[in-house]
């Protein structure tokens, strides 16, 4: 099944990895979702506060 996501590797300290595999358990989702879901609302935040800058 194609997806239209692009894979990115990313290396974290141990202890921020820890916590969001204790998250990812808590929430029945997986690490790569919501270090998805983070990296995408950190964008869109930082659009935001661009275009009110600009």
């Amino acid at each position: 099944m194609p997806t239209s996501q692009e894979p990115l590797t990313v290396y974290l300290p141990p202890e921020v990895k820890e916590a969001l595999q204790k998250w990812a358990e808590e929430e029945e989702r997986s690490m790569s979702f919501l270090a998805a879901k983070a990296i995408t609302e950190a964008v869109k935040s930082r659009k935001k506060g661009k275009s009110r800058n600009a």
